[in-house]
């Protein structure tokens, strides 16, 4: 529903404000930025052979902790057949119990946890002569191999559920449900949150008491009419650095999907204008209930639309005038007018240019 019947007619100008850096020349163009490479070249960079590892012993009291130390601060993860694991175990020399009062023979046995395990040499009096574990345990109990599979799977964007299908084909180790669930809701989101405020702050303390043009945008969890969730991102159209985004719950706004991105824009502008940041323009899609909004609590910011949706309302609007009588010299342009007007934006770095 929208508010106003005459937001349905509000057509703001069309956005062709797409500058560029000041050194570009006019026969450059700007490549594409391939995110996934980068990540993936800087892992590559972190995860380098550390061949140099040595076993050593340490005492804890009664019992021995078998470890490995390593000269990197932070080691890499590989798969490992738990049978080899324990055919090298068995070369330990260790045949009976290291405590002076018992001399019974020493058994090896194993205890997984998930994509770790723990071996113990133990006697039948419960005499613990050696424990060895395949990742180093935190502070909290959880193996740190788990722990990072955890982080990795919500920091690369993937789902849960599908990779732990790929595990499971495998026959990996794998952290339950659970016990993912409970990574990602106490460490994990919650760091996540402080460093993206962290990174929000920065970017508006840099942008405090100036004037910018931004870009903002809403992405639903789900297509159609049953979206639960809202993401509204507003981006600064010089720098490309997120100014402000907030996720919007279908329960703020009485459940109903078509006002989430509405209100996600309400509460982003209201972030930007608290933080003290002018904005002289900012670029949506065709929303009639966003330009609305414009149009009544910010009449002093320039409202454009974004190139596909300016494209698409210009051709609405050919194909009306060319249904009026005398009119008819402009049906064959109707058909090829969005990708012309689309292709023209894309091309026009200034005003001018597009006019021309």
């Amino acid at each position: 529903m929208v508010d106003d019947p005459d937001d349905v007619t509000f057509d703001p100008e069309m956005s062709i404000n797409l500058p560029r850096p000041v050194d570009m020349k006019d026969d450059e163009c700007v490549q594409d930025v391939n995110v996934e490479q980068e990540v993936i070249d800087i892992i590559e960079e972190d995860t380098e052979d550390t061949e140099n590892s040595e076993i050593e012993y340490s005492s804890t009291g009664k019992n021995k902790l078998l470890t490995y130390s390593n000269s990197e601060e932070e080691d890499g993860l590989i798969l490992v057949s738990e049978a080899s694991l324990r055919a090298l175990a068995k070369k330990i020399p260790i045949t009976e119990c290291e405590n002076k009062s018992c001399k019974e023979t020493v058994s090896l046995s194993s205890r997984k946890n998930a994509s770790g395990i723990t071996l113990n040499w133990m006697c039948p009096k419960s005499h613990n002569s050696l424990t060895w574990t395949s990742q180093p345990v935190l502070p909290n109990g959880v193996m740190v191999g788990n722990f990072k599979i955890c982080a990795a799977i919500v920091m690369s964007g993937n789902n849960y559920s599908k990779v732990a299908l790929m595990a499971k084909f495998m026959r990996l180790g794998f952290p339950s449900a659970s016990m993912f669930d409970r990574i990602q809701g106490q460490y994990i989101i919650p760091e996540v949150d402080r460093y993206w405020l962290t990174i929000k702050q920065s970017t508006q303390e840099e942008l405090r008491a100036t004037s910018i043009v931004v870009a903002g945008d809403g992405r639903m969890d789900c297509p159609g009419h049953s979206a639960k969730y809202c993401t509204y991102t507003v981006m600064n159209q010089t720098d490309k650095k997120i100014v402000s985004m907030e996720v919007i719950d279908k329960r703020e706004v009485q459940l109903k999907s078509g006002q989430l991105e509405v209100r996600g824009f309400r509460k982003t502008m209201d972030d930007i204008k608290d933080a003290g940041i002018e904005v002289k323009e900012i670029v949506t899609d065709a929303h009639p209930q966003i330009s609305s909004i414009m149009r009544k609590d910010f009449p002093d910011i320039r409202h454009s639309w974004d190139m596909w949706h300016g494209a698409k309302n210009l051709g609405k609007k050919l194909h009306a005038a060319a249904l009026e009588k005398g009119n008819s010299h402009l049906k064959p342009w109707v058909s090829g007018q969005q990708t012309i007007s689309f292709t023209a934006l894309k091309l026009a770095m200034v005003t001018e240019m597009f006019y021309r």
